[in-house]
């Protein structure tokens, strides 16, 4: 349970600090193209989906604590 409880900490940290990376700078992405592909709309993309997989992650954690 104690391991569960630290991953769960960090799990939280990270989440905060994407969350806060989002909050930062919401319409002030600039979106450098490379060839034919947005980097920029690729790394908010990105991180969307690690926000996602982090939160989803979260959920299961506190269930599994819970029970």
């Amino acid at each position: 349970m104690a391991s569960t409880l630290a991953e769960l900490e960090e799990i939280n940290c990270k989440l905060a600090q994407l969350k806060a990376q989002k909050d930062t700078a919401p319409g002030a992405f600039f979106f450098p193209t490379l060839g034919n592909k947005q980097v920029g709309l690729d790394k908010l993309k990105d991180k969307q989906k690690e926000l996602q997989d982090l939160e989803a992650t979260l959920k299961d954690l506190k269930v599994a604590i819970h029970v």
